[in-house]
């Protein structure tokens, strides 16, 4: 009875460590998690980068208005314009576009599998070695109650 206790006890302690520490256990998928949400935060805003680019480029390739503007803000004029530049006025910010972030895939963080097992099996080990000592203890201590029965016993 105590063997399969103990060996209850042994599995018990290997099945949650795998289960909460171990390579798919629920700190190792917590960690997966939180690094699957920073490349989707960082694929969208690439993606929004690119949105970005692709209407530019269209608008590029479609609008005549906007090659226009492009040319004059490199010097180009057509013939007939004229130039007149301010000076003191507010500036446009020029477009700086982001290549996105660089991230680099940290190495998921558990316990190995024979840790897990070298720990459920230490528990069983322990607990044995606990219940025989309990069980040898009430042997004793049983014994000892005999021996002063009797011995009282036999006195009387």
């Amino acid at each position: 009875m105590y063997f399969l206790i103990s060996v209850s006890i042994g599995t018990l302690i290997y099945v949650l460590v795998s289960l909460f520490f171990g390579a798919g256990g629920l700190w190792a998928e917590s960690q997966l998690i939180k690094q699957r949400n920073l490349l989707s935060e960082n694929v969208r805003e690439i993606q929004k980068i690119n949105d970005e680019l692709e209407l530019e480029y269209t608008a590029l390739l479609e609008d005549p208005e906007v090659i226009a503007s492009y040319a004059r803000n490199l010097g180009f004029v057509k013939e007939g314009e004229h130039i007149v530049r301010f000076t003191g006025g507010a500036k446009l910010p020029e477009k700086i576009y982001s290549t996105g972030s660089y991230y680099d895939i940290e190495k998921i963080q558990f316990i190995p599998e024979w840790i897990c097992k070298v720990l459920g099996i230490s528990v069983f080990a322990l607990c044995l070695v606990l219940f025989f000592l309990l069980d040898l203890n009430k042997k004793k201590v049983f014994n000892h109650v005999n021996n002063t029965v009797e011995v009282a016993s036999v006195n009387s």
